[in-house]
């Protein structure tokens, strides 16, 4: 079961994402994260994937339509995650996406 979790700011929003993220589970998670998108619309959003057990391609899609999403309001998305994780977006050209271990959530 997915678990999502929302923390707000005057600048940005954290979503806390926690549980598995493939195919099974990405339409849940799609109605979790529209449910998300008067926040996110005026502040840039950071992604928290570093308890999600398990990623697939339906997973990355879905954070690729919320960047587009974010992107059309002028806001970004950047994600923090693991290393298998991060090893995986970088492959598939999406390092665009991954905060520096530096980056306050």
């Amino acid at each position: 079961m997915l678990q999502l979790e929302v923390g707000c700011l005057a600048a940005s929003v954290t979503l806390t994402l926690k549980g598995r993220l493939t195919a099974y589970e990405v339409r849940e998670a799609f109605d979790r994260l529209t449910g998300t998108l008067p926040l996110v619309e005026k502040r840039d959003c950071y992604a928290d994937l570093l308890h999600i057990q398990a990623i697939d391609m339906a997973g990355v899609q879905l954070l690729l339509a919320l960047e587009r999403q974010i992107l059309t309001n002028g806001k970004s998305l950047r994600v923090l995650t693991n290393e298998p994780v991060a090893e995986l977006m970088r492959t598939l050209g999406l390092g665009r996406l991954l905060a520096s271990s530096t980056e306050a959530f």
